[in-house]
């Protein structure tokens, strides 16, 4: 059978154990929701704003040059909507590298088509052929090529807030799992450490309790109890010296017992001897 000492060092190696898994599964587990909160971030929140934002300036670009205009396009107004479509241009690039999903992938390349479709028919206004003279597009077709591209962007800010949602969703039961699994965890640990600390008592008070019994009864001057132990640890080895202990304390009050019944008829044949003797004196002094 194990040592005492080995059997508290293999019972606190198994909660050292428990409790160094909990801790990592919590550290673990705390390192992912941060990790899930950033990705979160720069993922699908940073792609519905940029998304938002291109379909805003989408907005300002489509009310800046209408149709029908003709050659009454002002130079800045020209400066300013291709700053608007560099920034259109600029916003969808971040959503591309933000966020990486195929349906926001297909969204993002109808809705870019159909910018750049609008876009070119809007620039035919700022274009001057070579006699110098502008080319004005129809204005039916501006207007539903226009609409085209704010409906594609709408899709596409509508498709980046799904999979920000669906993005949610998974991170809310990433982090189920792990607090499921610290619980777990936890719970084990518990169970573990109370069935440690039940067994032990159980193992060590027993043998403790029947060795004060004993003594005190060996203490008592009662040697008649009976001894045995097959446990091979210590509190095994204290019960046989007990044992042994108290056999020799028996044999030492048996042969006491014997020397003092020896002493009792020595005396008791003494006293006979002596009143034989006076009864003797008597008879002789009386003839």
């Amino acid at each position: 059978m194990m040592s005492i000492r080995y059997k508290f060092f293999l019972a606190f190696s198994v909660l050292a154990a428990l409790i160094c898994s909990l801790a990592f599964s919590g550290f673990r587990g705390i390192a992912a929701s941060g990790d899930l909160v950033v990705r979160l971030y720069d993922g699908p929140l940073m792609g519905i704003n940029h998304a938002r934002t291109a379909h805003a300036a989408l907005n300002e670009a489509r009310l800046l040059v209408t149709p029908g205009l003709g050659d009454s396009v002002p130079a800045e107004t020209a400066i300013k909507f291709q700053a608007l479509l560099t920034e259109i241009t600029e916003n969808l690039k971040i959503v591309r590298d933000r966020v990486k999903n195929a349906d926001v992938a297909a969204a993002l390349a109808k809705a870019e088509d159909r910018i750049r479709d609008w876009s070119d028919t809007e620039l035919q206004l700022f274009r001057p052929t070579s006699d110098h003279l502008m080319m004005v597009p129809a204005a039916f077709s501006v207007t539903q090529k226009s609409n085209s591209a704010a409906t594609a962007l709408d899709d596409l800010v509508e498709t980046v807030a799904a999979y920000g949602f669906e993005y949610r969703m998974e991170a809310e039961a990433a982090v189920a799992d792990a607090r499921a699994i610290v619980l777990a965890l936890a719970i084990a640990t518990t169970l573990v450490g109370i069935m440690l600390a039940i067994n032990f008592s159980y193992s060590m008070s027993k043998p403790i309790f029947e060795a004060m019994q004993v003594a005190e009864r060996v203490a008592a001057g009662n040697f008649t109890d009976l001894i045995s132990s097959r446990r091979r640890d210590e509190l095994g080895r204290l019960l046989r010296s007990l044992a042994a202990m108290q056999s020799h304390l028996k044999a030492r009050a048996d042969e006491d017992y014997a020397m003092m019944a020896k002493l009792d008829a020595a005396l008791n044949n003494m006293k006979l001897g002596v009143c034989m003797f006076g009864v003797d004196n008597r008879l002789m002094l009386w003839e």
